[in-house]
């Protein structure tokens, strides 16, 4: 416990200090306009001897996150790994053999069945079909599964959410990095924001707050919700409209 507060506190004097930095920049840059504005002796608009080249730019909010999170228990395990849709199915927990398939099945048909609208699951389809789907992101069964563990008996959860947990971290550190994402990355993050992933006593906590906030920068780079026609019509089929479901969803789980 005691380690925990003190990640945390630093995780937040970290952020604190960037913060600041950005505000000290942004300060800066407000001066060196106001001189650009202010008419010198010769009539330039700058005064003479200020160098406005050597200013640095604030970075963007995505890099100030990412460095915070390196306080925060996130790592990136593999930076030339990526999380898109694999055909394969080489990078999964089952292709892995960190759980059996059948355990898998069962654990994605309670997630279908408790939490399944929530991203966009359509609760008609076979849970074979399903998992034949969700298997093209490593990182979206893994999270659906994480969850799921919480509803199986308290043996079968102390002993799978641990693996289940490292490996949903070790993905996700590197999503993190790798831009643009598929949807199934955004319904991952939206599990993982949404729902508590301890089971019993056992700390097995990812910050919400920051993931989701990592998932909404990662949305500015993805077509998926933004782009330009998009926004100002009805969605005119149904991949469109569950879209904007796991948008409206990661929008609430970053407000809650």
């Amino acid at each position: 416990m005691q380690n925990r507060f003190e990640r945390l506190e630093r995780t937040v004097n970290t952020l604190v200090r960037r913060l600041d930095e950005l505000e000290n920049v942004a300060s800066l840059q407000k001066y060196v306009q106001q001189r650009r504005n202010t008419p010198s002796p010769d009539g330039n608009s700058v005064q003479p001897g200020f160098e406005t080249d050597t200013i640095d730019q604030a970075p963007a909010p995505l890099v100030v996150l990412r460095d915070v999170t390196t306080q925060s228990g996130f790592r990136p395990a593999d930076r030339t790994a990526t999380n898109t849709p694999s055909r394969g199915f080489s990078d999964d927990i089952i292709s892995k053999r960190l759980i059996l398939e059948q355990d898998v099945l069962a654990l994605l048909s309670l997630f279908k069945d408790n939490y399944g609208r929530w991203v966009s699951f359509n609760p008609s389809i076979p849970t074979s079909l399903l998992l034949e789907d969700v298997r093209k992101s490593p990182l979206l069964l893994s999270a659906c599964c994480l969850i799921a563990v919480r509803h199986t008996q308290q043996d079968l959860a102390t002993r799978l959410a641990p693996i289940l947990f490292k490996e949903t971290k070790s993905l996700l550190s590197i999503a993190m990095l790798t831009v643009p994402q598929p949807v199934e990355f955004f319904q991952a993050s939206l599990v993982l924001s949404m729902w508590s992933t301890t089971i019993g006593q056992v700390p097995l906590t990812i910050d919400s707050w920051l993931l989701s906030g990592f998932a909404l920068q990662h949305s500015i780079a993805s077509g998926l919700f933004h782009s330009a026609d998009r926004v100002h019509r009805t969605p005119q089929n149904k991949a469109e409209l569950d879209y904007l479901c796991v948008w409206n969803h990661l929008c609430l789980a970053h407000l809650q």
